[in-house]
C-alpha cells in the first residue's frame, strides 16, 4: 500500500473516531454539518485514489461511512442521518475520481490556506489571524480541535510530499501557521482576550523559533508543519498556566 493510500486510510480512521466521540463543534447548523462530512471524505478519497484507482478504496469509504452512521445510531449523543452518508459518498467519490491533472492544484490550494499564502505582505500572519477568527466562530471542544489538527497535519504532510521537490519551506505554504495557531488554542478557554494573547504569543515564537522549535524544523518535509505545531503548543501551554 502506497504512502498516499495509507494516509487516506488514516484520515478515514480519524473521521470515524471524530464521528463517534461526544465532541462536536458546538451546534453546527445543518449546512455546516453536511459540508464537514463532504470535505472530510473528499480529502480522504483524494489521497486514497492519488496514485492508483482499483476501486477497493472507494468501497472502503462507502463502508466506513455506513459503519459510522450505524455506530452513531447506537450512541445517546449522536444520531443516524441518511444525508450525512450521502455527503460522505459524494465527497469521497469526488476526491477519489479527481482527474490527475487537477491534483497538484488541490495540494497547493490546501497548503496555501485557500490561497491566503499568495497574498502580499505577511501571509503567515493572515493565515494565523484567519484561524483565530474561524475557531472563535466555531468554538470547538478541545477533542474536536485535536481531531482537526491531526486530520489536516496528515493531509498537509502528504500534499507537501507530492508537491515539493525538496525540504524547503516556501512562504506561500501557510497551512503550518494555521495548524500551529490551532494548537495554541487547544487548551485555553474561549474569550477574544485569550485568543488575541495566543495569536501574539504564537507569532512571536513562530518567528523567533527558539532552539527546541528550530530543531523540529529540521525534520525533512514534515518539519514544515512540526515547528509551527511546536510553537503553538508552547504558546498554548504558557497561556494555560496563566489563565487556567
Amino acid at each position: 500500500m502506497g504512502t498516499s493510500r495509507r494516509t487516506g486510510v488514516l484520515l478515514l480512521g480519524v473521521i470515524f473516531l471524530w464521528g463517534v466521540l461526544p465532541a462536536r463543534i458546538g451546534g453546527p447548523s445543518l449546512p455546516t454539518d453536511k459540508l464537514i462530512h463532504l470535505a472530510a471524505f473528499f480529502l480522504a478519497g483524494f489521497y486514497i485514489g492519488y496514485r492508483k484507482r482499483d476501486f477497493c478504496g472507494l468501497q472502503t469509504m462507502i463502508l466506513v461511512g455506513l459503519l459510522l452512521e450505524f455506530v452513531q445510531s447506537m450512541t445517546p449523543y449522536r444520531s443516524r442521518e441518511l444525508g450525512d452518508w450521502v455527503m460522505d459518498l459524494l465527497g469521497g467519490t469526488a476526491g477519489y475520481l479527481l482527474p490527475h491533472r487537477i491534483r497538484p492544484h488541490l495540494d497547493r490550494w490546501l497548503l496555501s490556506g485557500l490561497g491566503m499564502g499568495n497574498l502580499p505582505g505577511g501571509p503567515g500572519t493572515y493565515a494565523s489571524l484567519a484561524m483565530v477568527l474561524l475557531m472563535g466562530w466555531l468554538q470547538p471542544s478541545p477533542l474536536t480541535l485535536l481531531g482537526m489538527l491531526v486530520f489536516f497535519t496528515l493531509a498537509g504532510w502528504q500534499s507537501i510530499l507530492h508537491l515539493l521537490d525538496g525540504p524547503d519551506d516556501p512562504s506561500w505554504i501557510v497551512l503550518d501557521e494555521m495548524l500551529g495557531m490551532g494548537a495554541a488554542l487547544l487548551l485555553i478557554p474561549f474569550s477574544w482576550k485569550n485568543y488575541t494573547a495566543a495569536f501574539v504569543l504564537f507569532r512571536i515564537l513562530d518567528i523567533a523559533k527558539p532552539p527546541g522549535i528550530r530543531h523540529l524544523e529540521r525534520v525533512p518535509y514534515l518539519g514544515i508543519l512540526l515547528d509551527d505545531l511546536g510553537a503553538g503548543l508552547v504558546a498554548g501551554g504558557i497561556l494555560w498556566l496563566v489563565v487556567g
